[in-house]
């Protein structure tokens, strides 16, 4: 006997929502990765940082931005997200239990 469940479908405003989001957190972490890096002097890339000023200040400004802009993107998503009510609705409804069916 196939079981009924209930799947709750997103609006394009909520998947470009949770699509903007998602990729905010796969920029944030690439962000703070490469920020990691320049603090390791194992890596190239501390030296670049540590030895030419003007590669540093290219090199935080751009972290600095990037950050800027996934937190922005992740605003932006979660605005969206309120904005349209597809967040509370998308909850409602996956909280929401499958009928059961009748026992024999």
């Amino acid at each position: 006997m196939e079981r009924a469940t209930i799947q709750p479908e997103l609006s394009s405003d909520a998947i470009l929502a949770w699509t903007t989001i998602l990729s905010a957190a796969v920029g944030m972490f690439c962000a703070y990765y490469y920020f990691a890096i320049a603090g390791n002097e194992q890596h190239w890339l501390f030296a670049m940082v540590m030895y030419f000023p003007l590669t540093a200040i290219v090199f935080y400004a751009a972290t600095i931005a990037t950050l800027a802009v996934v937190w922005g993107m992740i605003l932006v998503g979660a605005v969206l997200l309120w904005a349209t009510g597809e967040l509370s609705e998308y909850l409602k409804r996956s909280n929401e239990l499958p009928p059961t069916p009748p026992q024999p």
